[in-house]
């Protein structure tokens, strides 16, 4: 009996014993199961938890990005530069296509049809027919060319130097310092050109082509005294030097340096042939003469003087009179005989009118002018010979004034 009790007893420790061991096993698997638990939620997180809310949190911002409606706005936004309607401070220096209108209506002019081309038997070389920029109003040639009012500003050149199939002879526009520094209009350049049928004549003249294109026969750059007269406002065309010979004298040359042509009007007063009426046409000159006459109009203009009127310039012969033969400074384009002048007023001044002879102090307005404008423009060395009435009876209608070199002579 002892012995089951024992043997029971032990049975039963053995069952609390086990049940015991559960027991602690639980606690410890319920601290565990916590440390488990919490090192099974972290690891969970990382490899399920997380994975999954990773690819749902990208499945749903892929959903948001490609199926919500900013994605078709931003889709049919077009791309816009950063600097679009923004306001940088500074000024707008974007200069506006510069029209053309240089020759317009004549040779040499920009052109869309022949209609635009206002002159006898006129041409236009169109742009769609010949790639010449804008087009250009132009004329059959043989040798020479119709000029505008007098004005020398047309050539007459093989069709070949405008770019034409055609070798026949086409107008052209010289080039011309009045109108634009570089002597032509937009999209054309300066090239020394012979004259059609005559090729030992050369003149500057305008053909298609830019600054960065290089003329196939660049003209001869342009003097300094040419240069001055751009500086100074006046306009001109390159002259040509026949190197003519007075009247029985071929072995006298009228060799004329640096020939020009300048326009009638410099500083707004106007040079006229013969008469205060007479045609204000451009004048034949040397370049240097042109500067004198410059000048001139500089000292006219301020006292008022609108019109010049001149007899001449360029005459090749000889002095009157003289032995031996000895070539007039009007044979070198270096003198203009100068008649008259017209003023804001309207009155008129001149030499054969209103000079008075051999006195140093007229008494008359006219007279007291005319002495005033020989003695200004010798004591300023703008002319180095002046002759009056005084000087001789050749004279009484006239003042000559001109550059002899080494000279300083007024009478």
């Amino acid at each position: 009996m002892i012995l089951f009790p024992n043997k029971c007893f032990r049975i039963l420790m053995i069952f609390l014993m086990v049940g015991a061991l559960f027991a602690c096993s639980d606690e410890n698997s319920v601290v565990n199961t916590g440390t488990d638990t919490i090192t099974s939620f972290e690891d969970s997180s990382s490899n399920e938890d997380s994975t999954s809310l990773m690819d749902t949190s990208s499945l749903e911002d892929t959903t948001s990005i490609e199926d919500s409606s900013l994605t078709d706005v931003s889709q049919s936004v077009p791309d816009v530069p950063e600097d679009v309607g923004q306001d940088t401070g500074e000024p707008d220096t974007t200069e506006p296509p510069v029209e053309d209108t240089i020759y317009a209506g004549w040779i040499g002019g920009a052109c869309e049809t022949d209609a635009v081309c206002d002159y006898d038997d006129s041409l236009c070389l169109t742009e769609v027919d010949t790639d010449l920029p804008g087009g250009m109003c132009s004329q059959d040639c043989d040798l020479y060319c119709p000029d505008q009012g007098e004005a020398i500003t047309t050539f007459c050149v093989d069709g070949t130097y405008l770019g034409l199939f055609d070798s026949g002879g086409y107008c052209a526009m010289r080039c011309d310092y009045a109108v634009s520094a570089s002597g032509c209009r937009p999209g054309y350049v300066c090239e020394s050109l012979p004259r059609y049928n005559d090729p030992s004549t050369v003149i500057a003249t305008c053909v298609p082509g830019t600054e960065t294109e290089p003329p196939d026969n660049p003209p001869i750059g342009i003097t300094n005294c040419q240069q001055e007269l751009t500086n100074r406002g006046v306009g001109f065309t390159v002259g040509v030097n026949n190197m003519d010979s007075p009247a029985g004298h071929p072995n006298i040359i009228c060799d004329v340096q640096d020939p020009v042509m300048i326009e009638p009007t410099i500083h707004g007063v106007t040079y006229r042939y013969a008469s205060v009426n007479g045609a204000a046409n451009s004048i034949y000159t040397s370049c240097q003469l042109a500067l004198a006459i410059e000048e001139t109009s500089l000292w006219l203009a301020e006292q008022n003087v609108t019109d010049v009127i001149h007899l001449g310039v360029y005459n090749c012969r000889l002095i009157s009179g003289v032995s031996p033969p000895t070539l007039s400074e009007h044979g070198l384009a270096n003198a203009i005989d100068i008649a008259g002048f017209r003023n804001a007023d309207g009155s008129i001044y001149t030499v054969i009118d209103d000079w008075e002879l051999n006195t140093s102090f007229p008494v008359t307005v006219p007279g007291s002018f005319l002495k005033w404008f020989v003695e200004t423009v010798f004591e300023n060395w703008i002319y180095n010979i002046i002759l009056t009435p005084d000087y001789n009876a050749a004279h009484h209608d006239h003042f000559h004034c001109d550059l002899t070199p080494g000279a300083h002579f007024l009478q």
